[in-house]
């Protein structure tokens, strides 16, 4: 279900993540930073995973030392509630492990009180608030 994402692919992750990310236009005042992302050079560098055939889901992930950060989750709005989140964040925790590291870690913006309520439940812990080029981020991790 979960696959690495290929480059048939790039055109279903923007399309999540522009839909995904767009109703937090508004509350930021600009445009989420996840909407901006490199997406080619990601796929390129073999950081994004996505569920589905098409993409219904992604995860953008990269290692930080002895963390895996997750820079980018979205799932396409038509399929929240599906659980597809939850399968990729767990998804990173297991590739984590497999590749014997530490933690994983996150931000999410301020704003996005369903990420804010979601990580937690999951295991993640809130470590740090600060604002980094405009954004209110709030950052996240979970030992392993």
């Amino acid at each position: 279900m979960i696959r690495p994402a290929k480059m048939e692919d790039l055109d279903a992750v923007r399309r999540i993540a522009a839909a995904a990310f767009a109703p937090f236009l508004p509350l930021i005042g600009r445009r989420p930073a996840p909407m901006d992302a490199d997406f080619f050079g990601a796929i390129t560098r073999e950081e994004v995973s996505v569920v589905g055939q098409p993409s219904k889901a992604y995860i953008l992930c990269q290692r930080r030392g002895e963390a895996l950060q997750i820079e980018n989750l979205a799932v396409h709005p038509d399929h929240h509630g599906a659980g597809l989140g939850r399968l990729l964040v767990d998804h990173a925790v297991d590739t984590a492990r497999r590749h014997g590291l530490a933690r994983v870690t996150l931000y999410t913006n301020e704003t996005m009180a369903g990420a804010l309520r979601f990580y937690p439940r999951i295991g993640f812990t809130e470590v740090a608030r600060r604002t980094e080029a405009g954004f209110r981020r709030v950052y996240f991790e979970r030992p392993l």
